[in-house]
């Protein structure tokens, strides 16, 4: 796309090789000729000086369109970019919804980590109770099994058969 630019000013300055080259000839020709005339010296300037105006013209007009050339290239690469804009931000779109779904599965597993470290605690907590209570019904089965085995009752004298099943209630005498 960036020939188009270059061949427009190859051929602005052809164009201008060439109005400059009859110009030159012009002058030659024509003015020298009117030059030679009595008189004719104020009408040689006038004709220069159109000839002058309308060089300027031409040469302002291959500018104007060199212009819009560059103005319709921008055009073109303002869409361009537009359109890859627009393709990354929907690509970024997209990233953040996959971000944002992301964050919500990481977010559930988190709380089912911490459910399931509430619950590893408090079974921790129930095990140790339940090791100390066995540890409690153990000793005192074996301070049953003592005072059964020399025949000493506590509690109004009730046989060991008696206390069995009745837990911590009584104790050693």
């Amino acid at each position: 796309m960036c020939w188009l630019p270059q061949a427009i000013v190859e051929e602005a300055e052809i164009r201008w090789t060439e109005v400059q080259r009859e110009v030159h000839e012009f002058e030659k020709d024509i003015l020298k000729t009117i030059s030679k005339k009595k008189g004719s010296i104020l009408a040689a300037q006038k004709v220069m000086k159109y000839i002058e105006d309308l060089n300027r013209r031409r040469k302002e007009e291959v500018g104007e369109a060199l212009h819009d050339v560059d103005f319709q290239q921008l055009k073109i690469e303002n869409a361009q970019f537009l359109e890859t804009i627009e393709a990354r931000n929907q690509e970024l779109i997209q990233l953040k919804l996959v971000s944002g779904n992301t964050l919500q599965i990481l977010n559930a597993y988190k709380s089912k980590l911490h459910r399931a470290m509430e619950m590893s605690l408090n079974l921790d907590k129930e095990f140790l109770l339940r090791k100390e209570l066995l540890e409690k019904v153990e000793k005192e089965t074996l301070q049953v099994e003592e005072v059964g085995e020399g025949k000493t009752y506590c509690f109004w004298c009730f046989p060991p058969s008696a206390l069995q099943g009745l837990g911590s209630a009584f104790t050693k005498i």
